[in-house]
Parts: C-alpha cells; sequence; structure tokens
C-alpha cells in the first residue's frame, strides 16, 4: 500500500516538466522589445513563479511524508492537528500554509513535526529554502539594479 503511494508521489515528479516554462519566458522575451521597467516586472512575476512551485512542492511533499506514516506511527503532523479526517483542501492549505512560513524563516509553531521522518524532512526543507531565500533575495537585488542602471542611462 505505501508503495504505490510512493509511485503516485513519483508520478507527481512529472509536474518538473513546468522547467520547460522558462524556455517560453526566454522565446516571448526574445520576440519582443520590452522596456527595462516591463523587463523587471517579468522578471518579479517568473521569480514569483518559482517561489509558488516549490511552496507546492513542498507541501505536497510534507502531507506526503505524514500519509506514509500514517500506519506506522500513531501520531503524525496530521493527527496531532486533527487534520487527517478534512477534506484534502483543507490538508492542502495547512500543507501549504507550513511551506510558505518554513520557506520565509518564519516558523509559527502551530504546526510542528512529530515523527522522526518529519523532522529530518523539515531540516530539509528549511536548508532548501535557506536557498531559496539568497536566490529570491539575490534575484530581487538584479531586478532592482537592473532597473537603476537603466533609469541612469536614460539620465
Amino acid at each position: 500500500y505505501r508503495l504505490l503511494r510512493f509511485v503516485r508521489m513519483i508520478k507527481l515528479l512529472r509536474f518538473a516538466r513546468v522547467v520547460k516554462l522558462k524556455k517560453i519566458f526566454v522565446k516571448l522575451e526574445s520576440y519582443v522589445d520590452f522596456t527595462p521597467a516591463v523587463t523587471s516586472l517579468i522578471g518579479f512575476f517568473k521569480l514569483c513563479v518559482i517561489i509558488l512551485f516549490i511552496a507546492h512542492w513542498i507541501a505536497c511533499s510534507w502531507h506526503f511524508v505524514a500519509a506514509i506514516q500514517d500506519e506506522v506511527e500513531p501520531e503524525t503532523w496530521l493527527t496531532k492537528n486533527s487534520l487527517h479526517h478534512l477534506a484534502w483542501y483543507d490538508r492542502y492549505i495547512a500543507s501549504i500554509y507550513w511551506a510558505t512560513y518554513t520557506m520565509i524563516t518564519v516558523g509559527f509553531g502551530d504546526i510542528t513535526p512529530v515523527t522522526r521522518l518529519e523532522k529530518i524532512f523539515s531540516v530539509f526543507t528549511m536548508i532548501v529554502s535557506c536557498a531559496v531565500f539568497a536566490y529570491t533575495m539575490n534575484k530581487i537585488n538584479s531586478l532592482l539594479t537592473g532597473l537603476d542602471t537603466t533609469t541612469e542611462t536614460y539620465k
């Protein structure tokens, strides 16, 4: 039964094809000559999409970790927060909430890992989130610097 869940999780990795969106954006930008402000806005939009996809993948993985341990462990983050009997969208909202506040390094602590595997996944997520946070700050800085450079050029 757990193997079937794992196979379904692997099938979700097919959504990694979203990376092809980058090629579409690059082609679009090469066909149209955008102003620097529009180019920065497009860059910010692409950054937001990347962050949302990473948060989605982390949220789905976070739920999956609890779901595969449901039979083995008496208590997971889902059961501790009385979410295991709710509809899938309520569990997804809780998962995306956890993923988002973990990614932005706030860590409210209302949803916490309970099992050993959940704790390991949380540590992994925090490390990945630090990299995503650093990338985000660097990208925003690059966008703003590029916008400022074009402003100086016009002067």
